[in-house]
């Protein structure tokens, strides 16, 4: 490794607006005192040491030096079986479904879950020859068996590490490398992802109103104040669809968190408003498992999950949030709907339009005075 090219370039990447020289210190500190092997695959996490919390700004400031030119970025395929690297790619446009590892000799479908997202230095940095990597899990360390286990490994079971869904949500990803998008001819599965979707109500008659100019305009200050709430709390904006908003979140907690912050910034709004232009929005969350896609060059999820979100969404009212039973099971989600301020919570057993069976929902009214406990069972 080059100190001296690292530490110029380390001095450039602190020269751009926002950077974080503390941050960048820490991380040129960590390559100089590494070995040659942990400098092949850099994990977010190991530079953080023990300041696991700090893993999103460390990331922030890798994804600009892979912007600068000085780091590359790596999406590592593991084998979901025995956790063996075998294979890469370096654009989500080269991401395909399925891969094969040579030590199970079996198939996989490739997870963003479990794809591991790491760093290397540029070649003219540091010059390393690759090759395939198998850390092996906790339950494999004592001793390798002759059979490998059937099931996949559980995230628990595995090094901690970030994941190419949790990239995909990062903002500096997002504002860097938002343009990069799967093939059209290929789909990756994502094993659990929050989906929430968001809808004004009372839009046509606003729309009567106020007429067509007043109305888009106020539109837009709800897809404004929406953005930035779902952003705020991890969020990703998949797309809008006439006045509603699909968005996507690592886990339910983020959701919420977002929903109510975007409740509570209406609120504000309309407080300066005549009735007629008040923004009440509806809004629905489900987690399930999701295809990622590409739909008209855009990032997109695809599958059953999607459509429930959309179906619950249909359940509220005017400032309400439904969600699934998936959802209500989670009880850091339950956490943060106390958090919310939940006036009532009401259980439904609904038939969903598309979806076979009846299905348990629940529909609460957030950032209220009154707050209610509520249990799991």
């Amino acid at each position: 490794m080059k100190i001296e090219l690292l530490a110029e370039k380390i001095a450039q990447l602190k020269k751009r607006p926002g950077a974080s020289g503390g941050t960048l210190d820490q991380i040129e500190n960590w390559l100089n005192n590494s070995y040659v092997l942990q400098r092949m695959r850099i994990n977010p996490y190991y530079v953080t040491g023990d300041l696991v919390q700090n893993v999103k700004r460390i990331t922030s400031e890798f994804l600009h030096g892979v912007k600068a030119g000085v780091f590359d970025l790596h999406w590592d395929i593991h084998c979901p079986h025995c956790n063996m690297m075998v294979d890469e790619f370096k654009h989500l446009g080269d991401a395909s479904e399925m891969s094969l590892c040579p030590m199970c000799e079996r198939e996989f479908k490739i997870d963003l879950e479990q794809v591991e997202v790491t760093f290397s230095l540029n070649q003219e940095i540091d010059t390393l020859q690759q090759r395939e990597v198998c850390d092996l899990p906790p339950l494999l360390h004592n001793e390798v068996p002759d059979k490998l286990p059937d099931d996949e490994l559980t995230l628990e079971q595995l090094p901690l590490r970030l994941s190419g869904i949790q990239l995909l949500h990062h903002p500096d990803y997002k504002r860097l490398f938002g343009e990069q998008v799967i093939s059209e001819r290929e789909r990756v599965k994502i094993r659990a992802i929050t989906i929430m979707f968001t809808d004004i109500t009372g839009s046509t008659r606003m729309y009567e109103t106020l007429g067509d100019a007043k109305a888009y305009n106020i539109v837009r200050d709800h897809f404004e104040i929406f953005f930035e709430s779902i952003e705020r709390c991890g969020g990703k904006i998949i797309k809008t669809i006439g006045d509603a908003v699909m968005a996507s979140f690592i886990n339910n907690e983020q959701a919420i968190m977002a929903a109510a912050d975007a409740v509570a910034s209406f609120r504000e709004y309309n407080s300066t408003r005549q009735q007629e232009e008040w923004i009440q929005v509806r809004i629905g969350i489900h987690r399930g498992t999701a295809l990622l896609v590409n739909l008209n060059n855009s990032s997109d999820y695809f599958g059953s999950t999607v459509n429930k979100a959309a179906r619950i969404q249909n359940l509220s009212k005017s400032d309400e949030v439904s969600f699934s039973e998936e959802v209500y099971n989670d009880r850091a989600f339950l956490t943060a709907l106390k958090a919310a301020g939940v006036s009532e919570i009401q259980k439904r057993v609904e038939d969903l339009k598309g979806i076979q069976g009846a299905q348990v929902a629940y529909t609460a009214r957030i950032n209220t005075e009154s707050v209610i406990a509520l249990s799991a069972e």
